[in-house]
């Protein structure tokens, strides 16, 4: 798919290719044709005095699919799974920031935002592209604990978890 290919004649003088659609140079030897699904195209050859015709199958392979677990959030200095399923191989771009750029699941840890662009080739040596985004996070500041007259405060803008002895204090 999204490809061409070039066929070659010979034996003639004249050339006529057919059916025109998804071809380029329809009454040359060698025409480039791009079709988008699988095509037979004939092939008349004329020497001056006589002429023969012959047959062949253009073949369309579908793009290797990719399956995502998506974009990520991570937190500055964490690492978080990306990863992908594709029937062929992978090879993850830029590699800066991850563990293993050719393997299905990886660790990514970038320092910043990145966008990584998975490239899959299958059997046939088709190529298909998809992306996911690791979004980093600033870690919030360590909370500052004030404990005037049994009251308990932080600094405002997060949400906090507290925990007395290892165990959740609900309604916080």
């Amino acid at each position: 798919i999204n490809d061409s290919v070039q066929l070659n004649g010979f034996g003639g003088t004249q050339y006529l290719w057919t059916p025109y659609d998804w071809i380029t140079g329809a009454i040359t030897a060698s025409p480039i044709v791009f079709p988008k699904v699988n095509k037979e195209y004939v092939l008349r050859v004329f020497n001056g005095y006589c002429y023969d015709y012959d047959t062949l199958t253009v073949t369309v392979n579908s793009l290797p699919e990719i399956i995502s677990n998506g974009n990520i959030n991570i937190c500055r200095g964490d690492t978080g799974t990306v990863e992908v399923a594709v029937n062929g191989s992978v090879l993850w771009q830029p590699d800066s920031g991850l563990l293993s750029p050719d393997d299905f699941i990886t660790k990514a840890f970038p320092q910043n935002t990145a966008t990584y662009t998975v490239i899959a080739t299958d059997s046939n040596n088709c190529v298909n592209r998809a992306t996911v985004k690791v979004t980093v996070h600033d870690v919030p500041p360590t909370p500052v604990i004030n404990g005037y007259q049994n009251i308990l405060s932080t600094i405002s803008g997060y949400s906090y978890q507290w925990f007395l002895n290892d165990s959740l204090l609900p309604d916080f």
